[in-house]
């Protein structure tokens, strides 16, 4: 019985930290949100600092759809170059693309950034951090 309360407040300390280490990066770091679920335009965050970048959505898409074919992770062909694939989120004037967790609503900070939207450097973060998407928008409301 002992055993198992100690691992119930174990659990509890540990998802209390971690909910923390979220809140605290996203005081950190400004962080904009670029789709919403389920929705196919861009945020309006998302348009205004595209907008007011060198390197907008489109042309960071493309910056990683390049580095894919170089990696071999994407084929060349026609079809594929076509396709549609955006950040999922800004991070500091980074384009973020990461993974999105459906099922908790949640975007990963790790994945590959396209650095600084001025100059397109591409860099890989392996910060193993989960935003919450309610959050985020919270956040950016503030």
């Amino acid at each position: 019985m002992k055993k198992i309360l100690f691992m119930s407040i174990l659990t509890l300390l540990l998802s209390i930290m971690g909910c923390n280490r979220e809140k605290q990066y996203l005081k950190d770091h400004k962080v904009i949100l670029c789709y919403e679920l389920n929705k196919k335009e861009l945020t309006k965050e998302a348009k205004d600092f595209s907008n007011n970048s060198i390197l907008g959505i489109e042309e960071a898409s493309n910056i990683y759809k390049e580095f894919l074919v170089n990696k071999k992770e994407l084929d060349s062909s026609k079809s594929n170059l076509n396709l549609s694939i955006h950040p999922k989120i800004i991070i500091d004037s980074n384009y973020v693309f990461s993974f999105y967790n459906m099922k908790q609503m949640k975007i990963a900070v790790f994945g590959i950034w396209i650095n600084n939207a001025n100059t397109g450097k591409i860099t890989y973060n392996k910060d193993e951090l989960w935003l919450n998407e309610r959050d985020i928008k919270n956040n950016s409301i503030n």
